[in-house]
Order: structure tokens, then sequence, then C-alpha cells
């Protein structure tokens, strides 16, 4: 009897020491599992972490590459206005006192100027912002392209335009049209209607809001610069006013070819000449695939000034 309880004792404990045995094993193998997948998942987070910075690293490269190529093109840009104001110079040569020019390259939004706040006479590059502020009005609902004008004898003036002893004037004319005469014909009559009808106080409020400081209100003077202004208001079209176009379209259909668009394409050039007396002048927007935005004034420069105007202009399309 003794015998089979110590067999039995013996087999039980064998088969404990099993048990513990297999639990073990299984603890470290579980243990041995979890500390592997732990570790995968540690060089995954490692190896994202890793790409990451790389990626971030090549963001920032590519950004840095992309500011100093942008620099340069600056850097590039500013050397190219100087290389066209020098050669502008050259040209004017001793004429320089009695010039005034601005420049603006849309595509850079730099430009120079030569005596750009010398006062000259406007002339006939005024119709420019009068037909602009007619524009405003009808914007504003307070004219109509088809409201008509009749012509008074203080609407008469001489010098340029075709309705000089027209039977046109006999009837009353819209304001369309006059737009149309100012621009393209640079008419006299029709330039003196159009601010009857706007009056000459509005005209210079809007002159002053676009150049941003006061004008001199008893008289025809503006600066390249000024005009410039004007030019730009007119091509950036901040309101997508239809009538702005209109007016560019009238600029580019004038009957002028002597100066700006002398030498270069006249089909790309919105442009407006304008003479006094002793004054020559021209204002300008090319349509090029690099647009810009261009004006001349001269003085008392012996009957040369369109010549010069013309070669100038020609330098700057050849040259930008």
């Amino acid at each position: 009897m003794r015998k089979k309880l110590i067999y039995f004792s013996t087999v039980i404990i064998v088969i404990s020491a099993i048990i513990i045995i297999y639990n073990k094993n299984g603890q470290a193998k579980t243990v041995e599992a979890d500390k592997t997948v732990s570790e995968v998942k540690v060089d995954t987070k490692a190896e994202s972490t890793a790409q990451l910075m790389s990626e971030h690293k090549e963001v920032e490269e590519e950004k840095k590459a992309e500011l100093l190529e942008s620099q340069k093109e600056k850097e590039q840009a500013k050397k190219n206005i100087e290389n066209l104001k020098q050669l502008v110079e050259d040209i004017i040569g001793d004429n320089k006192n009695n010039i005034g020019i601005a420049y603006f390259d849309v595509s850079s939004s730099l430009g120079f100027n030569i005596n750009g706040d010398q006062i000259f006479k406007a002339a006939s590059t005024v119709k420019v912002p009068v037909a602009m502020a007619a524009a405003e009005l009808i914007k504003n609902n307070k004219l109509k392209l088809d409201d008509q004008v009749s012509y008074t004898s203080d609407d008469y003036e001489d010098g340029a335009g075709i309705l000089q002893g027209s039977s046109r004037l006999n009837n009353p004319i819209k304001i369309s049209e006059l737009v149309d005469y100012s621009l393209i014909y640079s008419d006299n009559i029709a330039v003196n209607m159009l601010l009857r009808t706007i009056g000459s106080n509005y005209k210079y409020d809007f002159i002053e809001q676009t150049v941003s400081h006061p004008v001199n209100r008893s008289a025809n003077e503006t600066t390249p610069s000024d005009s410039l202004e004007i030019l730009k208001r007119l091509y950036y079209n901040y309101d997508n006013d239809d009538n702005y176009n209109l007016i560019i379209k009238d600029l580019k259909n004038t009957i002028y070819h002597d100066r700006i668009d002398k030498y270069i394409p006249q089909n790309i050039v919105a442009h407006k000449i304008g003479d006094y007396e002793n004054y020559i002048n021209d204002i300008a927007i090319v349509y090029d695939d690099k647009p810009y935005i261009l004006t001349v004034f001269t003085k008392d420069i012996n009957n040369v000034g369109d010549e010069i105007i013309a070669k100038i202009s020609k330098v700057i399309y050849d040259n930008r």
C-alpha cells in the first residue's frame, strides 16, 4: 500500500512539474512575442519619423531653391530696369531737363521715371481721364452711354477733331460717340461737350482720387507719374467696368501713329497723344506678351519731340 502511495505521489509531482514548465515556456513565448511586436512597432514608428523628416527636409530645400530663384529673378529684373533707363537717357541726351518719362512693367511691377514729378501741359492726354470719369458716372447710374448732348457755341474749339464745321453738330450726340470722337480723333469739341456734361470739378475729383493727391484745378497740367497712375487704373480695371474696355478699344483705334507706336506694332498700343504750343506728349499701354505702360512728355525740343518719343518707345520695346 505504501509503495502505491509513493508511486502516485511521484506521478503527481512529475505532472505538476511538467505543467509548471509548460506555463513558464508559454509565458516566455508570450513575452518574446510581445517584445517582438513592440520592437516592430518601434521600428515602424522610427521609420515613419525618419521618412517625415526626410520629406520635410526636401520641402525646405525646395522652398530655399524657389526663394533663391525668386531673388535672382528680382535682382535680374531690377538690373534690366536700370539698363533700360540708361538706354533711354542715352536717347534723351542734352534734352533731359525738357523731358519727363514714367515707365511701369506690369509683370514685375517695377519701373523707372525721369523727371516723373515735373509738371507739363497735359494737352489732349487729359481726354483719357475725362472719358474714364464719364465711365465712372455711367457705372454709378448717373449717366447712360445713350444719353444725348446738344452742342452749344461754348463747346467750340479749333484744332484736332472732325466735328468742327460738321453738320453732325446740328443734332444731339450720344455720350458714347463723344467718347469715341475725343479718343480716336482727339476731337476738342467732343471733349468739351463731355466736360460740360460731367462737370469740370468732377473731372478733377476723379483725377485726384486716382493719383492720391491734390492737383492744380485752374490749369490743364499733369506729370508723367500722375498720367502713369491714370493708365494703371485703366489697365487693371479693378471694378471690371465694361466701359473701360471701350476706352481701350478707342485708344487702339486712334488715327495718330507718329510717336509711341511709330516703330512698334500699332495693334498692341492703346495710346493718346497731346500737343499744346511747345509741348508734345504721348501716353500708352502696350499690350504685348510682357505688357507695360509708358508716358512721355516733352517741352521745347525744337519740333523733334515726336521723333524722340518714337525712339524712346522703340528702345524700350526692344530691350524690356
